[in-house]
């Protein structure tokens, strides 16, 4: 009975080490599990490591490719400035040799312009000694010249005062104040300063100033005399009524009459005396068809009874001009032309006036 105990004793000891053994090998097995997975999850690790590390190395790949690309394009855009740079240099050195080829022209130019300069200057120089020596021949004819100059310049001197004061005394007789239409006339004057001394011509003296006043003086007589009516605005014509106090032709009283009434065929020219503004050109009551003529410094004439009238409001007119033809409308008796002269709107006569035209004729004609 002890053989069986025996062996299923040693079996159960064999079984106990078997299982024993199966243990260790389970507690190995599970050791080397786990090992295993650490390995694994170590092996994990490095791979997320690596493939993080392939990402960035593929991120810098790509930023190396965009920089090399970078550089490429700089490259390529810094020859092509070296290439423009090379033809803008090249087209520099042409333009550059052109501009010296015709610098060379201009000197060469400019060196015959000096040879003939030096040429005309030797011609000046030889001039200018021929005008000194004749210079010097005036010189010596000077004095007389200046007392020939004296002479002449007192005698127009007379001759002008004499010139106007016939014409003033004739326009005074006329009833015209001529002083004061004298200074209208003169007025109007001016310009820059420049004082005499400035001059160096010896025949610019005193007696030359009085002069030329005297000049200016007669400057402003023949302005004004432009302006008065000394003409008489018909060809031919009869003077039928004259200036002042009258029987009045139609009432038969008493009357002033402003004008003087020249009779002439229907139809005759009427003339403007002297030059003017056409103020009015209308029908104006008993003037019938009237027209006004503004001459300057203040002077107006009058037509009225006109049959036509042949000028417009607002014209300029000139001496002699055609203004309109005589007729008989308005209060009239028959054909003739209503003529007045006015300074300052005071009524003058004007048969006067054509006495002073044919007197001033008259005296230019004469002698001082």
């Amino acid at each position: 009975m002890n053989r069986p105990w025996a062996a299923a004793a040693k079996r159960a000891g064999a079984l106990a080490w078997m299982l024993g053994a199966l243990a260790l090998g389970a507690v190995f097995a599970a050791a080397v599990l786990w090992s295993v997975r650490e390995e694994g999850r170590r092996l994990e690790a490095a791979l997320a490591r690596a493939e993080a590390e392939i990402a960035e190395l593929e991120r810098a790949r790509r930023a190396l490719a965009a920089e090399r690309e970078r550089l490429a394009a700089r490259l390529a855009e810094e020859r092509r400035r070296r290439e423009e740079l090379a033809r803008a240099l090249v087209g520099e050195r042409e333009e550059l040799v052109r501009a010296l080829a015709e610098a060379r022209v201009r000197i060469r130019e400019r060196q015959e312009e000096l040879a003939g300069l030096r040429a005309e200057t030797a011609r000046l120089q030889e001039e200018s000694r021929a005008l000194r020596r004749a210079l010097a021949r005036a010189e010596s004819g000077l004095e007389v010249l200046r007392s020939s100059a004296e002479a002449t310049r007192a005698w127009l001197e007379r001759w002008v005062a004499a010139q106007v004061a016939r014409v003033v005394g004739l326009l005074d007789r006329v009833g015209v104040d001529a002083g004061a239409l004298l200074a209208r006339a003169e007025r109007g004057v001016g310009g820059p300063f420049e004082p005499l001394a400035r001059f160096d011509d010896p025949l610019f003296a005193d007696t030359a100033l009085r002069l030329r006043a005297k000049l200016n003086r007669l400057e402003a007589l023949e302005r004004l005399l432009t302006r008065l009516p000394l003409a008489a605005p018909l060809d031919r014509y009869v003077l039928t009524s004259g200036f002042g106090p009258r029987r009045d032709p139609l009432v038969k009283k008493s009357a002033l009459h402003r004008g003087v009434d020249l009779a002439a065929p229907h139809g005759s020219r009427v003339l403007a005396p002297a030059g003017g503004l056409v103020l009015r050109a209308e029908r104006n009551g008993p003037f019938g068809l009237f027209v006004e003529i503004d001459h300057g410094m203040g002077i107006v004439t009058r037509y009225g009874h006109l049959s036509r009238i042949l000028v417009r409001a607002g014209e300029r007119v000139e001496a002699g001009a055609l203004i309109g033809l005589v007729g008989s409308t308005g209060r009239s008796t028959g054909p003739h032309l209503h003529y007045e002269v006015r300074i300052d709107d005071q009524p003058l006569d004007p048969s006067r006036f054509f006495e002073a035209g044919r007197e001033l004729v008259r005296l230019l004609g004469q002698d001082p």
